[in-house]
């Protein structure tokens, strides 16, 4: 909470435009200072640039299992959420343990916890950014699906949702999306 408390963070999902713009991102993250938080397991951006990572869905977390104990960065996920099988398995995964809970149509921003509308990453992220007070949310690497593809829409109603119960805390896209959301050209 501390940590991201008045920072710029910068959310890195797997889109190929992060591959694209990689160059441009990594420079971005140097001259803007972010906070950087690469979502599961993604090894686009170097890590010497990625602060934490983020992951909450359960089939994600069982899937990127024997990729944990190989990163660099400590995980934030809610642990209270996972079976006791996986808690076992990641006690010797550095974790940062931030609760969640699921509601639909709601965000919730708590100290050790917070109420988000989907199990996907990019919700829980948002989540705890906003409960760790961060000046600014930039995204990289979230193309989305293609124009009209109804995939986009689970993300684009967190975005949508998010907007409406953190006015204050802008989010902007440094790559190209699908996603209605402003695009901070950098590219």
């Amino acid at each position: 909470r501390r940590v991201l408390f008045r920072s710029n963070v910068l959310i890195l999902a797997h889109g190929s435009s992060l591959q694209k713009y990689k160059s441009i991102v990594e420079k971005e993250i140097e001259e803007k200072d972010f906070f950087v938080i690469a979502l599961n397991t993604q090894e686009v951006i170097e890590n010497k640039f990625i602060n934490l990572r983020a992951a909450c869905h359960p089939l994600r977390i069982v899937a990127d299992l024997g990729k944990y104990k190989s990163l660099q960065q400590e995980i934030v996920m809610p642990v209270g959420r996972l079976s006791e099988d996986l808690k076992s398995y990641i006690e010797e995964v550095s974790c940062l343990d931030f609760g969640m809970s699921i509601k639909k149509d709601c965000f919730e921003f708590n100290r050790t916890s917070c109420v988000i509308p989907s199990k996907l990453a990019i919700a829980y992220s948002l989540g705890f950014i906003a409960s760790g007070n961060a000046k600014s949310v930039s995204i990289a690497g979230f193309d989305g699906y293609g124009n009209g593809n109804p995939r986009n829409n689970e993300t684009d109603n967190i975005f949508k949702i998010f907007h409406k119960s953190q006015n204050d805390l802008r989010i902007t896209s440094l790559t190209p999306t699908e996603y209605n959301i402003d695009v901070d050209c950098i590219f």
